[in-house]
């Protein structure tokens, strides 16, 4: 359970981060080319592909509700997942005992 609280905040925060870059740095996926769009769409693709895609045909607010709690549980894997591996390299550093 304590694993998965720092992945929570692990997850907030760097959920907060993308919203600070999204919100002020001046550009989204429509101005960026070429590696920078990749790097973009690859961080925001729940966001792109459920609220400007060709997502479903619901009210607005819920689309973007869809799209954050998409955005949140992308995030969330992608932090549990580093976490495990980071974990996972610590414990079998000394495997095989000798």
């Amino acid at each position: 359970m304590r694993e998965f609280a720092r992945c929570i905040a692990w997850t907030l925060g760097l959920g907060t981060l993308a919203l600070l870059f999204a919100l002020f740095g001046g550009s989204g996926l429509d101005h960026a080319d070429g590696p920078r769009a990749w790097v973009l769409f690859s961080i925001y693709a729940p966001y792109y592909l459920l609220g400007h895609g060709t997502g479903p045909q619901w009210p607005q607010p819920l689309v973007l509700l869809a799209a954050l709690l998409a955005q949140f549980a992308y995030f969330l894997a992608g932090v549990a997942l580093v976490r495990f591996v980071a974990r996972g390299k610590a414990r079998w550093r000394g495997w095989p005992a000798p």
